[in-house]
């Protein structure tokens, strides 16, 4: 082989990974860089040639140079695509869950109805409308109504209805259970009566009306 094809470094048996040791012009620092591409990475190259040279000075070199020879621009190349994150489902993504309808709670029945005590106050109507004007003896007006509420105050006078009267002493709703309270009376003194042989039934007994 003629000894001029002989590259320059192989024939002064200079290994190519030898740190050089002395200043460098641009044209030599060119020529070092370009003999080592393809056999070393930018990095290890830097760290040979010296002279304050870098990564990015070597990539810079190689560069330039293939510009001037016309060749395409080096490409860095692209990084591998990192697998995106598996999704984990957030709290408010979380798949809603319905509960068997509220897990099915228990039916209670209907409560039966109330029925009112035997004992209830008179002064307690059935009507919640209704409401009285709770007056004393002395403040009820000509035609006012006079039932008594039958609950005392605390010096010993009575409240009466006091509302308008429309039938005789009674307003229109406490005359009405002023007849309810004799209609009952009539009907327990019948059924009394009625166990006694040769007793008449009251004159305001339900039955007779």
């Amino acid at each position: 082989m003629n000894a001029l094809t002989v590259p320059k470094a192989q024939s002064q048996d200079i290994s190519l990974s030898t740190p050089l040791r002395r200043a460098l012009t641009r044209d030599e620092l060119e020529h070092e860089v370009m003999l080592r591409r393809g056999v070393m990475s930018a990095t290890k190259i830097a760290d040979v040639v010296g002279n304050g040279m870098t990564r990015n000075s070597v990539i810079g070199i190689w560069h330039r140079v293939r510009l001037r020879r016309g060749l395409p621009a080096l490409t860095a190349p692209a990084p591998a695509k990192k697998p995106p994150p598996a999704k984990t489902k957030s709290v408010a993504e979380q798949p809603k869950t319905t509960p068997a309808r509220a897990a099915a709670a228990p039916v209670r029945p209907p409560a039966p109805p109330t029925r009112p005590a035997a004992n209830a106050s008179a002064s307690s109507p059935a009507d919640e409308s209704f409401t009285p004007l709770r007056v004393r003896i002395y403040e009820i007006a000509d035609d006012g109504c006079r039932f008594i509420l039958g609950d005392p105050i605390a010096n010993g006078e009575t409240l009466y209805c006091g509302l308008k009267a429309t039938k005789k002493a009674y307003c229109a709703h406490h005359a009405q259970m002023s007849y309810q309270k004799l209609a009952k009376r009539s009907e327990k003194k019948d059924a009394s009566a009625a166990k006694k042989p040769g007793t008449k039934p009251s004159a305001f007994s339900l039955r007779g009306i």
